[in-house]
């Protein structure tokens, strides 16, 4: 990375990692919540991780493509946010390879299993996408790893990461059904 293209991202405060997730999910899902109704039915054929599209018709690649594609826009807003306000701290803490790693590992492995779980409750329509695993588990990582610093919640309460973490925890523990049907329209 050049030194010009660190000094126009260091006015936003957000890393490359940070950006490049924010920016295919704010890309993808912006196509999707402002296509029409066909459109939106044929994106989510091949791009939304269904227990259909994995385990019917072999479209293993959902499960990745489907991490990028939010369909609530207030969601996709507070997504923005985290990656914004929090992620940059986490990737600048292990480096941009590692913090891909970890993006790809909680992503993957909550979609795919919550693709499972649809399969075996039956609700094979059931689409699993967004990055609510890893937002939540971003903000687990940021209690573990941050335990002692001070953070404002909500702007006005003071506490420590570590506890203001716990309060998106279970959530993020609750099980990936949950967050399937979390997108829900």
């Amino acid at each position: 990375m050049s030194a010009q293209q660190r000094s126009r991202l260091a006015g936003l405060r957000i890393t490359r990692g940070a950006l490049i997730v924010a920016g295919l999910e704010l890309g993808l899902s912006l196509v999707w919540l402002l296509a029409d109704q066909a459109t939106r039915m044929q994106m989510s054929r091949w791009l939304e991780a269904t227990p259909d599209n994995v385990f019917e018709h072999g479209r293993v690649w959902t499960l990745a493509t489907g991490v990028f594609l939010e369909r609530n826009f207030l969601a996709l807003v507070l997504h923005l946010s985290v990656l914004w306000m929090f992620v940059p701290t986490l990737e600048r803490f292990w480096g941009t390879a590692r913090f891909y790693r970890f993006v790809a590992i909680t992503s993957l492995v909550a979609t795919a299993a919550g693709c499972a779980f649809g399969l075996v409750t039956g609700d094979m329509y059931a689409a699993v996408s967004g990055l609510d695993p890893f937002i939540y588990a971003t903000i687990v990582a940021f209690g573990v790893v941050y335990a002692r610093q001070p953070v404002q919640f909500f702007g006005v309460l003071p506490m420590k990461a570590s506890h203001a973490s716990n309060v998106r925890r279970s959530p993020a523990i609750c099980g990936p059904y949950v967050l399937a049907h979390s997108s829900d329209e």
